[in-house]
């Protein structure tokens, strides 16, 4: 495997210094909207200035490079989180008018296309029935804590194993949170064949990440809070390896990332939205 991905490892390894670094991240901050904007276009991101498009076009572009090496079942996991976007895209497009994400629309393949359309039917008509924003997005969350753990019986490199185990048991967190938060029986999501035997089965861990995460999420969005450790826990694991996919996920999450925070930083100037409510969601920034 090492040399089956040397090639493309050593090009996305050469990116890693491109990132944008704290130092640039403080200026962008506190820089004002034109500043930003000839940020953008100078250093690769004017695409950024259509939106939430901008992303899906270099996205897109990469993944077309990577898909070239990256096969089944490694390549399955960035596909998978596409997929999931898509689908609360389309959600939030086709049930509450909403249009500001855009959607991949990549070549998902025979079983992906299946499963988004069999999610997507599905939270249609538990939308119908709810009308509620809330428990849509936990049925979402659900469903991707399923079929996560599907994925992760296909994986044998122990890292990226550890780090899509991770990932499922964030989700799992967020889901118990918001449950309990929002005081919502889970019996409403039996009715509609979801397994719920991951959330029910679920003990709460009481030492390290678990509990440092369930303390932030008082304060800070869950969704944040899951990039932010699966960052860390990335930088720690992915980041020095010569070659393999783990690079690869390392490359593509990063990049995905920081495209969405500069694009929080842009609309947020834009509309002239005090710094108090964006600047701790950035996730370049405070992770």
């Amino acid at each position: 495997m090492y040399a089956e991905y040397l090639f493309l490892s050593t090009n996305l390894k050469a990116k890693f210094p491109k990132f944008i670094d704290k130092a640039t991240w403080e200026q962008l901050i506190n820089s004002s909207i034109e500043e930003l904007v000839d940020f953008l276009r100078n250093n690769n991101y004017g695409s950024l200035l259509e939106g939430y498009v901008g992303i899906i076009k270099i996205l897109n572009d990469d993944l077309k490079n990577i898909r070239m090496t990256v096969k089944s079942p490694y390549l399955d996991l960035m596909l998978f989180d596409l997929m999931v976007h898509d689908v609360r895209a389309n959600l939030l497009k086709s049930n509450i008018q909403q249009d500001f994400l855009g959607t991949f629309d990549v070549k998902y393949g025979a079983v992906y296309d299946q499963l988004k359309k069999r999610i997507l039917d599905r939270a249609f008509r538990f939308w119908q029935d709810t009308n509620d924003l809330n428990l849509l997005n936990i049925y979402i969350d659900l469903e991707v804590v399923k079929y996560s753990q599907e994925l992760t019986k296909n994986l044998s490199l122990p890292n990226i194993k550890k780090f899509w185990e991770l990932r499922t048991d964030l989700y799992v967190l967020k889901i118990i949170s918001r449950l309990q938060r929002l005081n919502i029986n889970i019996d409403i999501f039996k009715k509609y064949g979801i397994n719920l035997s991951s959330i029910e089965s679920f003990h709460e861990k009481t030492s390290g990440i678990y509990q440092e995460v369930l303390k932030e999420a008082e304060n800070v969005d869950f969704d944040f809070l899951i990039k932010k450790y699966l960052l860390n826990y990335m930088t720690m694991n992915f980041k020095n390896v010569i070659s393999g996919p783990e690079v690869v996920i390392f490359y593509f999450y990063n990049k995905w990332w920081e495209l969405e925070d500069l694009i929080l930083l842009l609309e947020s100037k834009k509309n002239n939205i005090p710094k108090a409510f964006w600047e701790r969601r950035l996730l370049k920034t405070n992770a």
